[in-house]
């Protein structure tokens, strides 16, 4: 009956629908203990075949004072995708809802969001996490599956709403979503910017799938922060006040580019989540910002140290990589849920992104080195001109690690970077920042050859040897020897950091990260011999060679040494 005024919910009605949900709860316990559901494992089931897929938007139309619960809704989503994302489901196991998410509570992560409870739209812990029950649900029916148990909203948001009647709520623990499947599948739920995804994928083949796209839901039912309703019990525990999404920084090693990025664009108010608080610790590489408290890491970069101690190539990159999954774990967990945009290091990208943790938020990419595809396309190639060359292929990062970073990348709102290379492969989402060069300073002019090095075949050592020995010209090395004994053994060579007395600086490089060395020879005149992938191109005074040209290397050089 349309124009009538709601009914006003009173205590005693809280505290008898109270007792009897403690009621309900206390028998499912009984009955999980007479016939326990097993847990499922994670252990994704090969995509070859898609059984069914559900897309539902995230962000419905409301009113500004519900912006905090429809946040806490996604965070909540974030959280249970989290536990069924990858579940493998074999024929006879059935699926419990609330045995694969435990109980949403708020020492688990869990924050107020949106849950209609009595008739009521009310902010609530774990609260919207019925929109992936419902995906669940409906791709269940369309998979096959044989639907153990299911219940219903007792409302709809939207009179319209067509997911109305095929929808399957959850309360916990008594109010589950259970189904047993015939074929093995697996199920996928993640989220993007603006959806929540779900698949039932299956190496075997099936019918084509039914995909169901639920539009954008005009809320008519009564919300607690806009009914208007003073007077009901309710009113005074929900929190109205202002909120102001925020940015989140989750950064690894500073560079200058993008702590200057930083300063121009961060609020105070929005966290940074880095190894260390480099201004407190006296940690140059790590000084970020001086200006509100960074979120640090202590244990896991101690851990690192030693674990890092007296290990050198594919070893260290493993660990470094182990290091950085731990940072973005760590981070993604500590976030606040009212985070809406976030400013990732590349580095830490894929396993942010693995673990969900962008999952209803948009961000960009500060890119502190190449991406992993890149990277390994290149090594792959040089291995396979010089197979005797072992360091191009110690390390490669896992497939689905790769994998992360690639479909990351693919949402990213921009990559930042000051790396011309980089930006070249981006495109138009790239936002350029100019290199910063050090400050200029006098350095003589000699007769040597400096390799801004490490020595290692990535970096361009053997075409740099190779170099020297035609010309007979002496290298001054600054970094590592990664090559082993002996490498340069024929060639003169000076150790040193200063660059007085050279007539060039050289980096053949296969894979750059920053080409630091680089810029402080600009800074001193020196001219600068390096492969594209450098990121210099562009700027004055960069002579630029293919990598593993030998000839051409010896070309360059010679044009500047007089």
């Amino acid at each position: 009956m349309h124009g009538r005024e709601p009914k006003v919910p009173t205590r005693t009605q809280a505290l008898i629908f109270d007792a009897k949900v403690r009621a309900l709860r206390v028998r499912r316990t009984l009955q999980n203990v007479a016939r326990p559901v097993r847990s499922l494992a994670i252990a994704r089931v090969p995509a070859d075949h898609v059984l069914a897929s559900s897309i539902t938007p995230l962000w419905t139309e409301y009113h500004a004072d519900e912006q905090r619960q429809q946040l806490g809704k996604v965070h909540n989503l974030r959280l249970v995708c989290r536990a069924i994302d990858g579940l493998r489901l074999e024929p006879g196991e059935v699926f419990s809802f609330w045995r694969q998410v435990g109980r949403p509570s708020h020492r688990h992560g869990f924050v107020p969001g949106r849950q209609i409870q009595e008739g009521c739209i009310i902010p609530a812990i774990g609260g919207g996490i019925c929109q992936l029950s419902n995906a669940l649900y409906s791709c269940a029916l369309d998979a096959g599956c044989e639907i153990v148990e299911r219940h219903p909203h007792t409302r709809a948001l939207s009179a319209s709403s067509p997911s109305f009647g095929k929808d399957a709520t959850v309360a916990w623990n008594h109010i589950d979503l259970r189904f047993r499947t015939r074929v093995p599948i697996g199920i996928e739920a993640r989220l993007t910017q603006d959806n929540l995804e779900v698949r039932f994928v299956s190496e075997s083949p099936a019918d084509a799938p039914q995909v169901r796209r639920m539009p954008r839901i005009i809320q008519s039912a009564a919300s607690c922060e806009t009914c208007g309703q003073g007077s009901c019990h309710r009113h005074g525990a929900v929190d109205r006040s202002p909120l102001a999404p925020l940015t989140a920084y989750v950064v690894n090693r500073v560079w200058p580019e993008f702590a200057t990025y930083l300063r121009a664009n961060r609020a105070t108010s929005d966290p940074i989540f880095a190894p260390l608080d480099g201004h407190k610790r006296n940690r140059l590489q790590f000084a970020w910002a001086n200006e509100g408290e960074i979120d640090e890491a202590v244990l896991l970069y101690l851990q690192r140290g030693l674990r890092c101690r007296g290990l050198s190539g594919g070893e260290l990159r493993r660990a470094t990589m182990d290091f950085e999954a731990g940072l973005a774990e760590r981070a993604g967990r500590r976030m606040p849920f009212d985070v809406r945009h976030v400013v990732v290091s590349m580095s830490l990208l894929p396993h942010l992104w693995r673990g969900g943790w962008l999952g209803g938020r948009s961000f960009d990419v500060l890119a502190d080195r190449l991406p992993i595809d890149e990277i390994q396309s290149l090594l792959d190639a040089a291995f396979a001109r010089n197979p005797e060359r072992a360091l191009l292929a110690d390390f490669r990062a896992s497939e689905d690690v790769a994998l992360a970073e690639a479909e990351a990348l693919a949402d990213a709102n921009r990559i930042i970077t000051p790396n011309a290379y980089t930006a070249r492969l981006f495109g138009k989402r790239t936002l350029m920042l100019p290199w910063a060069v050090p400050p200029k300073v006098a350095c003589e002019r000699g007769g040597y050859l400096a390799f801004a090095g490490p020595t290692a075949a990535r970096k361009g050592a053997f075409e740099v040897r190779e170099a020297a020995r035609r010309l007979g010209l002496t290298v001054v090395l600054s970094g590592s020897e990664l090559e082993g004994e002996g490498f340069w053994s024929g060639i003169e060579v000076v150790r040193s950091k200063s660059l007085d007395g050279c007539f060039a600086i050289v980096q053949p490089a296969i894979v750059e990260d920053q080409p630091r060395k680089l810029l402080e020879a600009l800074a001193a005149g020196v001219p600068v011999i390096a492969t594209e992938v450098c990121g210099l191109g562009g700027v004055e005074g960069v002579i630029t060679v293919q990598e593993g040209d030998v000839d051409g290397l010896v070309a360059a050089i010679e044009s500047v040494r007089s």
